[in-house]
């Protein structure tokens, strides 16, 4: 799963840091 985030990360990076930032305050508030 993180190496899948890393990936995505890297092709679009602005949209998934946005859903990765909003991920981690879902699971880690």
């Amino acid at each position: 799963a993180v190496i899948m985030v890393v990936v995505q990360t890297e092709e679009r990076n602005m949209y998934d840091q946005h859903w990765l930032c909003t991920v981690l305050k879902e699971e880690y508030p």
